[in-house]
């Protein structure tokens, strides 16, 4: 959830940048995309990475021994 909200933070500083390469002679829009799309891989990466993280981090609960009577 984390990563998913910062992504789309900076998913709208993005598009409100890239405005100004037009000037630069650049389409606005391709340049949104190619930025986007990068910028969506470099979370998913992160997302990947988290999820191992975790995993190896992870410590299962001892066994517990059941009582019969």
């Amino acid at each position: 959830d984390t990563l998913w909200r910062e992504h789309l933070q900076a998913m709208d500083a993005l598009r409100e940048s890239v405005g100004l390469r037009g000037y630069g002679q650049k389409d606005p829009l391709i340049e949104y995309k190619n930025e986007g799309y990068d910028m969506f891989l470099e979370m998913m990466t992160q997302m990947r990475r988290n999820v191992i993280y975790s995993m190896f981090m992870f410590q299962p609960a001892p066994a517990t021994a059941e009582i019969t009577g």
